[in-house]
């Protein structure tokens, strides 16, 4: 009976700590991957487009924005302008925005809407950029839910500024009256530069019902104001739990 000498039997122990190892490596390699391969689905605007979304459907920001196609928001308001010589000219002004076509993109849920000639808005998950054609202006987007004191900009203003410009800056909160009906969750959003500043103000269920721009120097500044609206879909609101047909 012969018995195996040390040296094979520690080579057996080598081979066996081998595999072991190599089995460790390729199962830890396994779950990084996995795990870097989630954080890029949610890192990914891509990703946060239901690959059964229907075609026509915002998502969540129906909750708070009511984008049907066919939905119509009227303002009226006044634009000041210095016209030179000392003389300021007054212009009452108007405005009829569309709801005209909703699509699934790549990069989001595009919101076809029109004026006196058309934009869009892009939709990705519960943020929208109000903007697309310029994705690197974060002062175009907003994010909801909305809360007081929450910020949109670029990185160095974020990081570095502490007053509250160059942002877009969600000021306060309001309970307003618009049209007849109580909406008790309307936010201040503005943007302060050393040149100018504007402002709009969104409640949930309805949209945008007040915007305004004025600049610092030469008198040049506008503002506008819901006058009417129509959706065309039942829509849900947030605040009430239950579902508006707005117009009935």
């Amino acid at each position: 009976m012969t018995f195996p000498t040390a040296e094979l039997y520690y080579g057996v122990v080598k081979i066996k700590r081998f595999l072991l190892t190599f089995l460790v490596i390729v199962f830890g390699l396994l779950v990084i991957s996995a795990i870097r391969l989630q954080a890029g689905k949610s890192l990914n605007p891509d990703s946060l487009i239901s690959e059964n979304a229907e075609e026509g459907s915002v998502g969540v920001i129906s909750d708070y924005f009511p984008l049907n196609i066919g939905n119509t928001w009227e303002y009226e308001g006044v634009r000041k302008e210095d016209v030179g010589g000392g003389k300021i000219e007054t212009e009452n002004i108007k405005k009829k925005i569309e709801v005209s076509d909703i699509k699934n993109t790549k990069n989001g849920v595009l919101v076809i809407l029109n004026n006196s000639k058309p934009f869009k808005y892009l939709i990705n998950g519960d943020s929208i950029n109000f903007d697309p054609d310029f994705p690197e202006n974060k002062n175009s987007l907003l994010t909801f839910p909305l809360y007081v004191g929450q910020k949109f900009g670029d990185v160095d203003s974020l990081r570095y500024r502490d007053d509250n410009a160059y942002v877009n800056f969600v000021e306060e909160k309001l309970t307003l009256e618009i049209l007849g009906k109580i909406y008790d969750e309307c936010f201040r959003i503005t943007h302060k530069t050393v040149p100018d500043k504007s402002y709009k103000i969104f409640c949930y269920g309805i949209g945008i019902v007040e915007e305004g721009y004025k600049h610092n120097g030469t008198v040049f500044e506008w503002t506008y104001k819901l006058t009417n609206y129509n959706f065309v879909e039942p829509i849900f609101h947030p605040q009430s739990n239950v579902n508006l047909r707005i117009g009935d």
